[in-house]
């Protein structure tokens, strides 16, 4: 169940590397809502710590679960340690593609994201998007801009799959 309703239809399963733009937010998440994308996995949620990956805090080590949780959050992670948890994610959820959106206010997130793009490129051969907007500055967010941009990587992605000849998914090669 969507705000829009139920989704009829998902045409493309992504992961989204990025926080979402709250000013905007309903605005945003409705371009994916309209292409039949449905976001299996995003960074941002895991700012609060890498809960899927197994990590749970230890109440007779306290201080150490409280390091072990500090240094699991996302932000806190380095590059190459992001591209995997990404890839990883890909893989996972046998995702179409993904979408990087730079954060004009927060370097945590934006630092090194299109090193990040290339290398996920590589290694899953699956299409990545960008996108720029803010967190909470809504002079950096243009839904038009946003739109196009979205509205492009979508066509790519079908007509990617429309040659591939596939039904649901890009195939993602193999790990190394």
């Amino acid at each position: 169940m969507t705000p829009e309703g139920t989704l009829e239809r998902e045409r493309y399963r992504l992961i989204v590397e990025g926080p979402p733009n709250w000013t905007s937010f309903r605005d945003f998440w409705k371009i994916f809502y309209d292409e039949g994308a449905v976001v299996v996995a995003s960074s941002y949620t895991k700012v609060g710590g890498l809960y899927d990956r197994g990590f749970r805090h230890d109440p007779e080590h306290p201080l150490e679960s409280l390091a072990e949780y500090c240094m699991g959050c996302y932000t806190n992670l380095n590059i190459p340690s992001r591209i995997d948890l990404l890839e990883h994610y890909i893989r996972e959820y046998q995702a179409d593609g993904f979408i990087i959106n730079s954060i004009k206010s927060c370097n945590s997130f934006s630092a090194g994201q299109l090193l990040m793009m290339r290398e996920l490129e590589q290694r899953t051969g699956v299409p990545g998007g960008f996108i720029e907007s803010d967190l909470v500055d809504p002079r950096y967010y243009s839904q038009a801009n946003i739109k196009n941009r979205l509205e492009s990587y979508f066509q790519m992605l079908a007509q990617r799959r429309a040659g591939a000849g596939q039904g649901h998914s890009v195939q993602v090669k193999e790990a190394r």
